[in-house]
């Protein structure tokens, strides 16, 4: 009678060499051969990397929206403090001129001390540019903010700039109506 090979036993296998690749009985039972188990090996590890970069994207977007919205709103006051100065400055008038010819036109002097001393109460303002003409007066201010998440990444300045003009007007004198 010819003895069936028994499975549990070890064989020798001599001067066979033994594969590189891991075979286990989940890679067997599921017919995995070298190729698939090596192809399983090169991706192991890469959902590491796509949440490295996932991470990485969402903190660069929350840089943006808390930062940039720093940034806008600081872009809104000094475009705010820039029309109030110049407001401010067109309220100078030339009292020579209103006298001498009837025309109201702005002394350049008192425009800009006035532009000066309306942004000397804020502090995070700093006026960089005053442009006086007869009737117009345009003041340009700029103002940093300090980023809260983008200086982590070394942005530690933002500049943002605003400019204001106001234009001097002559009311109309109306007619008293007598009933």
């Amino acid at each position: 009678a010819t003895r069936q090979p028994d499975h549990h036993r070890r064989l020798d296998l001599g001067t066979r060499h033994l594969p590189r690749w891991p075979v286990t009985p989940a890679t067997a039972r599921r017919g995995l051969t070298k190729t698939h188990v090596l192809r399983e090996d090169c991706e192991r590890g890469s959902i590491s990397l796509f949440l490295v970069v996932v991470v990485l994207a969402l903190f660069a977007v929350f840089g943006l929206v808390v930062d940039g919205g720093a940034r806008l709103d600081a872009q809104r006051r000094a475009t705010d403090q820039a029309e109030q100065a110049a407001r401010a400055a067109a309220q100078a008038i030339n009292p020579t001129s209103l006298r001498d010819s009837d025309t109201v036109t702005l002394d350049p002097t008192a425009a800009q001390a006035a532009a000066r001393k309306y942004l000397d109460a804020d502090s995070g303002i700093t006026l960089t540019g005053v442009h006086v003409s007869a009737t117009t007066v345009t003041i340009t201010v700029t103002s940093n903010v300090q980023p809260v998440v983008l200086s982590l990444v070394g942005l530690h300045t933002l500049t943002v700039t605003g400019t204001g003009t106001a234009q001097l007007l002559r009311g109309s004198t109306a007619t008293a109506v007598t009933p």
